[in-house]
């Protein structure tokens, strides 16, 4: 992965100028700012759409010629008012730190889909924080989010699942475990000190993605349940490029029952993107267990050991079963 940009020398001059952001949107716009000055060749689009026919859109996309960059950005904060250059900066309390890493590592995921369909774009994701819990090592791993920890050093890939013990509510709006292509570690660099507290320091860090990075090799033995702080490895598919269905088959791997019901809105939860058109207006079709030629989406969870059992279109629910527990499946 060759850099467009120099995103390491980019944060050190921004923090000469903007040590501290009123908000994620501030972080962005000047981020923006200070990479459109540092690189006057690239063009920089915020709040980038890279599908037409797909509801993502990216924070930062960067590009000059033919290459590409997405990059997704996180600013969580724990509470401190900052006083810089005249201007008053009160940080709100956000808490939840175990919602707030699941959150980075699904914006891993996502650009993973993007590079993963674009042969052409890099990725990354950038976190910044006053928040010392997200670097710091843990003192115990008995955690509902432990999976999901960013701290230094930390390797991530494959399934990140929550303990089996998370509640609804904390879970809420993220049930979907993330799954991912790549392998990752952790690695913190110093952003400011605006002062002598905790609160007053705050630290980044930068996790690159790139398509040709996604395939990784098979990890025998995975673990048979999912246990606090389990990362679960995936099968990769082999003898193809990923598609934007890939993790579909690696949700469906890495699930430790015979069976699973998904929304609509769940599939496009884990695969990073929006289903097709077809998928509602011709369900039929769609959700058939069709192996090969154009049906990518079925292949994805056939390769998986999976198919569908059944799906209600008017509901927008699928049922998926392993294949050998085929004979236990309600009629089509």
């Amino acid at each position: 992965m060759v850099d467009l940009i120099d995103l390491n020398a980019n944060m050190r001059t921004l923090a000469s100028k903007r040590p501290v952001f009123h908000s994620e949107a501030d972080f962005q716009h000047a981020l923006a700012m200070q990479i459109a000055g540092a690189e006057p060749g690239v063009q920089i689009r915020l709040e980038y759409r890279p599908f037409s026919h797909e509801r993502i859109y990216l924070d930062l996309w960067v590009s000059e010629g033919s290459r590409k960059l997405a990059i997704e950005l996180k600013y969580k904060t724990r509470a401190a008012s900052i006083d810089w250059l005249g201007e008053r900066f009160d940080l709100a309390n956000q808490g939840a730190q175990d919602l707030g890493a699941y959150d980075v590592w699904k914006d891993v995921q996502r650009v993973e889909s993007v590079c993963a369909q674009r042969e052409d774009v890099d990725g990354y994701v950038i976190f910044l924080s006053n928040d010392t819990t997200y670097w710091s090592e843990p003192a115990s791993d008995v955690t509902v989010g432990s999976a999901f920890r960013l701290h230094e050093g930390r390797v991530a890939g494959g399934g990140l699942f929550w303990a089996s013990h998370a509640g609804e509510g904390t879970m809420k709006n993220r049930e979907n475990p993330v799954v991912l292509n790549g392998t990752y570690r952790i690695a913190w660099h110093d952003y400011s000190r605006l002062g002598s507290g905790p609160e007053l320091t705050l630290r980044y860090t930068i996790i690159p993605i790139s398509a040709k990075e996604q395939v990784r090799p098979v990890v025998a033995a995975p673990p048979t349940s999912t246990a606090v702080g389990t990362v679960t490895p995936v099968q990769p598919v082999t003898g193809r490029r990923r598609s934007k269905y890939s993790p579909l088959h690696d949700f469906l791997v890495a699930h430790k029952g015979d069976r699973v019901e998904l929304s609509y809105s769940q599939i496009e939860e884990i695969i990073g993107s929006s289903l097709p058109a077809s998928s509602r207006k011709h369900s039929a079709t769609f959700w058939a267990n069709h192996y090969g030629g154009t049906h990518v989406w079925a292949t994805q969870w056939m390769d998986a050991g999976w198919k569908v059992a059944s799906h209600n279109i008017s509901a927008e629910r699928v049922v998926f079963i392993r294949v050998a527990s085929a004979t236990k499946a309600p009629p089509r």
